[in-house]
C-alpha cells in the first residue's frame, strides 16, 4: 500500500481494519523533495497503528531527472507533448498537421505500407506507426495532433485546453528541457522494481475518481488486472468516495491528517512545488512560511519552469484584456472563457 496523502491515510485506516492477518506492506516513496510535515506524519502513523512504513527512495529522485532529462510544465499530458515535440527538434510552428507530419515524421515506403495493411488485417499490434488519410507515418505524430488540436476526443488532448498556449509557444520557445520523466523514475518504476523484489502481487492505491486529472481519468473503475502497461494489479477501494464521503468518514473515525492540511492549508501533498498542480504558487509561498530549506531547493529544481509557466499567466491576462478591449470597443456583451 503507496501512503502519503490525506486520501491515503483514509485508505490507511480502512485497510487495517481488514487486514486480520498483517499481509499489507506499507511503503512510502520519497521522491527527494518531500514536505518534512510528511515524513513527521509517517511517523505518527507508524504508532498510532502498530505498523511499519517502509521509506523507500528512487535511484533517480527528482532533482536528479529533473537536472538530467528536463522539468515539469502545466500538467501530465501537455509536458508529455511538448517534451515529444522537443525530442524532434519541432520550431513551434503553426502549420497544418499534415505539412508537419511531412515534416516531422517518417512516412512509410510500399514495403512497409504493405507490412502494416497485413498487420492491421490480422489485428496485430502495430508499434510506432500511425495512419492518417491513408498513409503511415512514424514519430511524433500525436504531439503533433495534439499542437494542431487534431485529436477528435478533444479536451486535455489538445493544446486548446489552455487558452492561448500555442500562441504563447510560438511567441516565447521554451529554451529549457521540458520532461515528465521525474514521476517515471521516482513513483513509477520504482513501484514496480519494488514489487519484484518483494514478489507483491497487488498493489493498493488511494487515488479517487473525484479527484480529477491524468491519472484518475485513467482507470475506469477500481481494480485493473495486470497487463502490459501495468505488471501488477492495481486496487483503488475508495476511487469511488466523493470529497463528502472521505469527510464523514474521517470525521467518524477520526482520521488525523498531516500538518500540510491542518496548518499548511494544503489541499494536497506529493512532490512539493510540483508543477502540474493547479496551485503551485501557494505550495511555494508556503514552503518560503513553514520549510525554508525545501522552498530554496524546489525554487532551484524547477526555476526554468516557475518561470516560463509565470510568463504564460502574465500573456493569457493581457490576451483576454485585448480580447475584452476590442469586443468593448465594437459594443458587443461578452463573457471570457476558454480560448479555442
Amino acid at each position: 500500500m503507496c501512503l502519503g496523502g490525506s486520501d491515503s491515510d483514509v485508505l490507511l485506516d480502512l485497510c487495517y481494519k481488514v487486514d486480520k492477518d498483517k499481509k499489507i506492506t506499507y511503503v512510502f516513496f520519497d521522491t527527494g523533495i518531500e514536505y518534512a510535515a510528511t515524513h513527521e506524519h509517517l511517523d505518527f502513523l507508524e504508532k498510532k497503528y502498530d505498523i511499519s512504513i517502509l521509506r523507500y527512495r528512487p535511484k533517480k529522485p527528482v532533482p536528479q531527472s529533473c537536472k538530467e532529462y528536463g522539468q515539469p510544465v502545466f500538467n501530465k499530458v501537455t509536458c508529455e507533448m511538448l517534451m515529444r515535440l522537443q525530442k524532434y527538434g519541432f520550431e513551434w510552428e503553426d502549420d497544418s498537421f499534415f505539412n508537419l507530419l511531412d515534416k516531422y515524421c517518417i512516412k512509410a515506403d510500399v514495403v512497409k505500407t504493405a507490412e502494416l495493411e497485413e498487420k492491421l488485417e490480422k489485428d496485430e499490434d502495430i508499434k510506432h506507426w500511425a495512419k492518417f488519410n491513408g498513409i503511415w507515418y512514424k514519430g511524433c505524430c500525436s504531439a503533433l495532433a495534439f499542437w494542431c488540436n487534431n485529436n477528435k476526443n478533444g479536451g486535455m488532448y489538445n493544446i486548446s485546453k489552455l487558452p492561448f498556449l500555442k500562441e504563447f509557444i510560438t511567441e516565447n520557445p521554451p529554451t529549457f528541457k521540458i520532461s515528465n520523466k521525474c514521476c517515471t523514475y521516482a513513483k513509477k518504476t520504482v513501484s514496480e522494481q519494488l514489487c519484484k523484489a518483494y514478489g507483491f502481487d497487488l498493489v493498493i492505491l488511494g487515488l479517487r475518481k473525484a479527484e480529477g486529472g491524468a491519472r484518475a481519468d485513467a482507470y475506469k473503475n477500481c481494480f485493473s488486472s495486470p497487463n502490459k502497461s501495468h505488471k501488477f494489479a492495481s486496487y483503488r477501494p475508495i476511487f469511488w468516495y466523493k470529497t463528502e464521503n472521505k469527510n464523514i468518514y474521517k470525521d467518524f473515525y477520526n482520521i488525523e491528517c498531516s500538518r500540510c492540511y491542518s496548518e499548511y492549508k494544503l489541499t494536497r501533498t506529493g512532490c512539493a512545488g510540483c508543477p502540474y498542480g493547479a496551485h503551485w504558487k501557494d505550495e511555494v509561498g508556503m514552503c518560503r512560511e513553514y520549510e525554508p530549506k525545501l522552498y530554496k531547493a524546489i525554487t532551484y529544481i524547477f526555476k526554468d519552469s516557475y518561470a516560463y509557466m509565470e510568463a504564460y499567466a502574465e500573456y493569457v491576462k493581457k490576451r483576454k484584456m485585448a480580447d475584452a478591449s476590442v469586443l468593448s470597443d465594437n459594443g458587443t456583451s461578452f463573457a471570457v472563457g476558454s480560448h479555442g
